[in-house]
């Protein structure tokens, strides 16, 4: 609102106060105002490419040159583009003209368009990158690669029921694989977006968890599952109110119940953080561990661990399995599908495994 006001008091002064005829009327703002459009479209693409260029790396001491390098150019070209592009435009008068010009500007648009969309499907422009990275940081989608349920292997053996937000269902995909080594059923429930039986909930949100809750365990009392593997981003909830939960699940005859702790959280994607760590070293190594998680988590594990064994319930830590000295484990490979996890907090499907493969005596005793 201010510079709309602003511009509707300059005008409303009219021309020959001093501010419009000695400031405003000079000739470089004039020209400024002349070319501010194609300077408006101009400045917002060349001022990424110059953070790109310089990699977001705070201590690149050509931060400041590629900055100024950007801005003469936005001046330059929004100049060419007034001069060779917005002036022949506005000057072209007669209809077939006109047309001409809709229709060369169509498909250049159609064409900025379908690069877009190719770049986006191609999975991005990693021809840019190093070849011993382009195959290991190619992008890659959450549950994309999660195998499919097997309704044949839930037919026998005891009843595993994973239970929490989205960390208990990033264990699904390694838990389908283990179906192929242990005879178990698997069932999961999920406490629902924005929704916890730990009363981490919001009051819009309160009536839709409160009957999801119910529900929820209605269906546990019906199944009765053996074993039940908690799992979820612990650092979000009060999970000082865990032993209701564990009371519950006792109370209805479940034998076994197993919490596992987070998964590492990361300030950026493992495979930013891979290509960050390689350019770092002078000697281009891609290291399989990283370090700069957030180290929260961890203390929320020790709480966690705390709390089960105060009432004889198992506690798994993802970081004994993942993590150690050197840091976290993050790819098991060179292509994306062995990164561990495919974004700040989730496992991929190797992940998973990985994870599931080494916790599966504690699930099963």
């Amino acid at each position: 609102m201010l510079p709309v006001f602003g511009s509707v008091f300059i005008i409303a002064a009219g021309p020959k106060t001093w501010l419009n005829r000695n400031f405003l009327a000079n000739p470089k703002l004039v020209f400024i105002g002349l070319i501010s459009y194609p300077l408006y479209l101009w400045h917002w693409p060349l001022l990424v490419v110059a953070r790109t260029v310089t990699r977001n790396d705070q201590g690149n001491e050509y931060i400041r040159t590629t900055a100024i390098i950007a801005i003469a150019l936005t001046f330059l070209l929004a100049w060419l583009t007034y001069k060779f592009i917005e002036r022949p435009i506005r000057t072209q008068r007669p209809a077939f003209a006109a047309r001409r010009i809709t229709a060369a500007l169509c498909a250049c648009l159609a064409a900025v368009a379908f690069f877009g969309l190719a770049v986006v499907e191609l999975g991005g422009a990693t021809i840019r990158y190093p070849k011993e990275l382009q195959a290991l940081i190619i992008p890659i989608k959450p549950e994309a690669d999660f195998p499919p349920a097997n309704q044949s292997k839930d037919s026998a053996g005891p009843l595993v029921v994973t239970y929490g937000d989205s960390h208990a269902g990033h264990l699904e995909p390694g838990l389908r694989v283990l179906q192929n080594e242990r005879t178990f059923r698997l069932r999961s429930i999920g406490w629902g977006a924005g929704c916890s039986p730990l009363g981490d909930i919001k009051p819009r949100n309160e009536e839709k968890c409160r009957d999801l809750k119910a529900s929820n365990e209605k269906l546990l009392a019906e199944l009765k599952p053996d074993i039940v593997v908690m799992a979820a981003c612990w650092r979000e909830y009060h999970v000082e109110k865990l032993p209701e939960i564990f009371r519950f699940f006792q109370s209805i005859g479940v034998r076994r119940i197993v919490v596992v702790g987070s998964v590492p959280l990361w300030p950026q994607p493992p495979q930013v953080m891979l290509y960050k760590a390689y350019r770092s070293d002078p000697l281009h190594r891609i290291p399989e561990r990283l370090i700069g998680f957030d180290a929260k988590t961890l203390a929320v594990d020790q709480q966690l661990r705390a709390i089960a064994s105060g009432l004889g319930v198992d506690f798994v830590s993802a970081y004994d399995i993942l993590c150690n000295e050197d840091g976290c484990l993050v790819r098991l490979g060179n292509t994306a599908r062995d990164i561990i996890q495919v974004d700040l907090m989730h496992l991929s499907a190797v992940g998973s495994w990985f994870l599931v493969s080494h916790i599966a005596n504690e699930i099963f005793d």
